[in-house]
């Protein structure tokens, strides 16, 4: 059996060569199949490093807007520190950041840091790695027009480059002439709120917008409450640069908007014109030269806390911290004299205590803590000076407060009472009659206040006359003499940013020494002055008021522009600033009294919480305060004030972010 077997597994004779072929085939294709499946596995290996090369590429590109990013944040003029700058800019050139490799190019033109035509590329390593690495280029042609950096970062990992380009921009209240939060009139406005009571109920109703619901109605509706008007930009007014209201725009007449021009008023959203984009007052018409177009709320900060840090005296170049009232004036040769008697304790680069506090005194002179801040705060509560209410005249600096002016001081009127009866008809009449003699600078001197009054019953004997007193206490927040408000003036050599915790009052012209300002916005100025103000920013307009023109508020209703500290009315005041007031507005004291004083010219910008009025009149004739002429500073694009707070925190970010054709090879 097992011999069959054998014999059967055996193969015949003659087929032994076609077995052995057989197996020699089957091996060669063996073969092949393994070799080809090393090979496509080995190319898998090379294809997945080229494909993380490609990815990890892209990501150093990005790192290189990081990097970036992070540097022009830190240093707002670092746009300028690029080769890209010197090369248009030849005294720039000693300042390019030559410890920064990813700026490192080949250059001949102003070449900076010794490099040359011949110089190769500069690569940083993202991080610590050693394999991946970034490089940019800084576009900066039209940055000082519109305050845009057009960035290429290239990426390169391996044997792979990735370049991308991102419009790298400072997003700030910079980027508007004219930004409001609310278009109706400050509740802090006595002309119009003139009682404690009534300025309490339009701060509550009023801090909202015109297309937001009336909570005061049940069930709330749209329009805000009708006891708050909205303010119309009417046909004199011009606004030379960008503008933006959170609020509805109103416009009376043909209002000149030189700029972009953008409201948050959701029914304008992907729409223009009236009534999506603006509207009129009942029963008046009004196109303006340009409709506005739909933007996001730009949301106003609200406090300034945090900035009094920036005067603390192991903070990086500190600035200087005052108590209550304070005087401030700028001198062209880059310093500034300042008066500030409730001044406790201060720096020691911001003057000495003997002079601050020496209201009388001809003020201390420092040094304009350039590249920093000055902060006005509020006297604490722990010190006992000054008392409360309005500050005594000549107890800041001389002439400050001004005796007389009827916003800053308490008025008191020597006033004789003359009583007397008479009988012209059926009717006892008694007649009152007070003569008050007025404050220095009053036109006239003197004024008369006479009252009747008839009754049924005979009075009798009339009383004699009574000499004696009345005073009045002004009702201005800024009146206050424990609040930190600050007076400012002068020509500013320096960058700097001052902070109120009250108001800050312009009290003579404000400008830039190096002459940057309108009308030429020729080249780029070395001085930037930011305002914040918690309250107000406000133009001085001291004004003396008889006491037979104050009525039951206390609101003085007819009165005369009083003389300052330099002899003169403010006739054409000049400010050279960017403004921004977190509460309330942009304002001039005692608008509506006294006779016009010209035009107020802003150049720079401003942003305020309500509308603030500066003139009354009819069409263009102007009857009381200032006409408006507000032009944009470019500069503020890329040049902020220092310390300047954001309506976001974004600070400088990037848009328009796209990827390109790799601008260097491997």
């Amino acid at each position: 059996m097992r011999s069959r077997l054998l014999t059967r597994l055996r193969p015949g004779r003659g087929e032994e060569g076609y077995a052995l072929l057989t197996v020699v085939a089957a091996i060669f294709v063996l073969t092949i199949l393994a070799t080809g499946a090393l090979g496509y596995a080995l190319n898998g290996v090379k294809g997945g490093k080229k494909d993380s090369d490609w990815n990890a590429s892209l990501a150093a590109a990005q790192a290189g807007v990081d990097d970036f990013l992070a540097k022009v944040r830190a240093d707002e003029g670092y746009w300028r520190k690029t080769p890209q700058y010197a090369v248009a800019n030849p005294t720039a050139a000693a300042s390019v950041d030559c410890a920064n490799v990813a700026l490192r190019v080949p250059i001949s033109t102003n070449a900076p840091c010794g490099w040359n035509a011949s110089t190769p590329v500069g690569w940083r390593n993202v991080g610590s790695s050693t394999t991946a690495s970034f490089h940019y280029d800084v576009d900066v042609t039209s940055t000082q027009t519109n305050g845009m950096v057009k960035l290429t970062s290239t990426g390169r990992v391996g044997k792979v480059t990735r370049t991308v380009t991102s419009q790298v921009k400072r997003q700030g209240f910079g980027e508007f002439l004219y930004l409001s939060d609310y278009e109706t009139i400050d509740p802090a406005n006595r002309a119009v709120y003139a009682s404690d009571a009534a300025a309490a109920d339009a701060q509550r109703k009023c801090s909202q917008h015109y297309y937001e619901p009336d909570q005061t109605l049940s069930p709330p509706a749209a329009p805000r409450n009708a006891s708050c008007p909205l303010i119309s930009f009417s046909g004199n007014d011009r606004i030379d640069g960008p503008l933006h209201s959170n609020d509805t725009i109103s416009i009376s007449g043909s209002a000149t908007f030189n700029g972009a021009t953008t409201t948050s008023y959701p029914a304008c959203a992907g729409k223009t014109g009236k009534p999506n984009c603006y509207i009129n007052p009942p029963g008046i018409s009004g196109t303006p030269s340009r409709s506005p177009t739909f933007r996001p709320v730009v949301s106003l900060p609200t406090t300034v806390a945090g900035l009094k840090s920036k005067t603390d005296a192991t903070a990086e170049n500190p600035g200087c911290l005052y108590t209550g009232p304070t005087r401030i004036v700028f001198t062209a040769d880059g310093k500034m004299k300042v008066w500030s008697p409730y001044t406790r304790s201060v720096n020691a680069h911001c003057g000495r205590l003997s002079q601050l506090n020496n209201a009388a005194g001809a003020g201390e002179i420092i040094d304009v803590p350039t590249n920093s801040l000055i902060y006005v705060q509020d006297v604490p509560a722990t010190e006992a000076l000054p008392a409360a209410g309005a500050c005594a005249p000549d107890s800041i600096a001389p002439k400050f407060p001004l005796t007389g002016d009827f916003n800053m001081v308490d008025v008191t009127w020597p006033v004789t009472t003359k009583v007397t009866h008479t009988k012209p008809s059926s009717k006892w009449r008694i007649t009152t009659k007070k003569t008050y003699t007025e404050p220095a600078g009053a036109d006239p001197a003197t004024s008369v206040v006479t009252t009747t009054k008839d009754v049924t019953t005979d009075p009798g004997t009339a009383p004699a006359d009574v000499v004696g007193t009345e005073t009045h206490k002004p009702l201005g927040v800024e009146a206050q003499c424990r609040t930190g408000t600050a007076y400012v003036e002068g020509s500013l050599n320096g960058k700097v940013t001052l902070v109120a915790d009250n108001s800050i009052i312009v009290a003579d012209h404000l400008t830039y020494s190096d002459g940057h300002a309108a009308p030429s916005h020729t080249g780029h100025g070395q001085s930037v002055l930011g305002l914040i103000a918690s309250n107000s920013v406000l133009v001085y307009h001291p004004i003396t008021c008889r006491r037979g023109n104050v009525n039951a508020d206390g609101v003085c209703t007819n009165g005369t522009n009083l003389a300052r500290h330099t002899g003169t009315v403010f006739q054409d005041p000049k400010i050279h600033a960017s403004i921004l007031t977190l509460q309330h507005s942009i304002a001039v004291q005692a608008y509506q009294l006294g006779a016009p004083l010209g035009t107020l010219s802003i150049f720079g910008s401003m942003a305020q919480r309500f509308r603030g009025a500066v003139a009354t009149g009819s069409g263009s004739t102007t009857s009381t305060g200032y006409q408006k002429g507000y032009s944009f500073d470019q500069n503020l694009k890329f040049d902020p004030p220092p310390h300047f707070l954001d309506p976001t925190s974004g600070g400088w970010g990037s848009t328009r972010y796209a990827e390109v054709t790799a601008a260097y090879a491997p």
